[in-house]
């Protein structure tokens, strides 16, 4: 039933996209890309501020930082169970982020109500950071799968480098449109609009992502046990423990190394404070 709802999307994007395999799927994906950026910037980087708006106060735009990023990190560990049990990365990932357009619903309520108890904005957003960290690593897999390693560096390069763009953009428009808002004493309208715009724009990248082909599990598994089978007669690799041991004593005593420790303690100030 799954398979057959997901192929209803692409026939409503088929006439504007162009033919061909490997072409029309990096096409999309980069185009889901863009759409994605703009919710985060117009959407999920205004979600503390709503709760200020609202009156809520600073301790409670805190905790929308922190606690529902704290409960998607939980939730993902769901994804492996979910993609066994459906069969497919693809799948997946677009019942994810159809969660997750759907989450900005009841923050659009609230903006147009004017009123929402912090319990219901950290239910809310835990659903989005739930629902967007758990196709995060099946999303991974299956544009492992679907990017050819030769082209994999470049590609992601100019996808991420346009993802910042439009997350810059999103956050810039949504920046200006508060400020219209509060111009014209209608600050929560304002956030209302954000929000189904950053809706929207999730549904347009499920879209896309409906649209983009995942090559065959088979076929993939059949790889992968054939490599496995060509590597019996070399030496086992080092344990996973004694893997993470030498990346450690390498970033302990190398420049990078001190460099991840400064972001990791940059950005957990932040979060705490």
């Amino acid at each position: 039933m799954i398979d057959k709802f997901l192929r209803m999307f692409p026939l409503l994007l088929r006439r504007g996209l162009p033919q061909g395999g490997l072409r029309r799927d990096l096409w999309v994906s980069t185009a889901d890309a863009a759409t994605y950026s703009v919710m985060v910037g117009c959407g999920e980087t205004y979600i503390p501020a709503f709760a200020l708006a609202l009156g809520l106060g600073p301790v409670a735009a805190g905790m929308l930082v922190s606690v529902p990023i704290f409960a998607g990190a939980l939730f993902q560990l769901v994804t492996p169970l979910a993609v066994r049990w459906l069969g497919t990365n693809r799948g997946w990932v677009i019942a994810c982020t159809v969660v997750q357009s759907l989450s900005f619903v009841p923050l659009v309520f609230w903006a147009l109500r004017g009123k929402a108890q912090l319990a219901e904005l950290l239910v809310a957003a835990s659903v989005y950071w739930a629902a967007g960290m758990a196709g995060a690593p099946a999303w991974n897999t299956w544009m492992g799968t679907l990017v050819p390693e030769r082209m994999r560096t470049s590609y992601f390069a100019q996808r991420n480098r346009l993802g910042q763009f439009c997350i810059f953009l999103g956050f810039v428009v949504g920046g200006l449109t508060l400020q219209a808002g509060e111009t014209h004493g209608l600050t929560l309208l304002a956030f209302a609009v954000l929000f189904t715009a950053a809706g929207v724009c999730r549904l347009v990248s499920t879209l896309f992502l409906a649209a983009c082909s995942e090559p065959d599990q088979r076929s993939t598994v059949a790889t992968a046990n054939g490599v496995a089978a060509a590597q019996q007669d070399e030496p086992p690799p080092p344990t996973q423990i004694r893997q993470l041991h030498n990346a450690i004593s390498t970033m302990i005593v190398s420049p990078s190394g001190a460099l991840v420790v400064y972001l990791c303690s940059l950005s957990f100030a932040a979060q705490f404070s």
